[in-house]
């Protein structure tokens, strides 16, 4: 299986500029991620997404 490199839209020369945020907040407040993050869909190559996560808290 061959390699595969997708380069971004905003990808600048020597640099790596894949980013990954991972979060776990209310779906409040994943809304309102989610709402700011459309602006930047014409301009980058962006991939957003969200999933429901249960956590053992102390």
């Amino acid at each position: 299986m061959g390699k595969t490199h997708v380069q971004q839209m905003d990808d600048i020369a020597g640099f790596n500029t894949n980013i990954q945020i991972k979060t776990i907040v209310t779906k409040e407040v994943s809304d309102q991620l989610l709402k700011k993050l459309k602006q930047f869909r014409d301009s980058h190559a962006l991939i957003a997404f969200r999933q429901k996560v249960d956590g053992l808290f102390d």
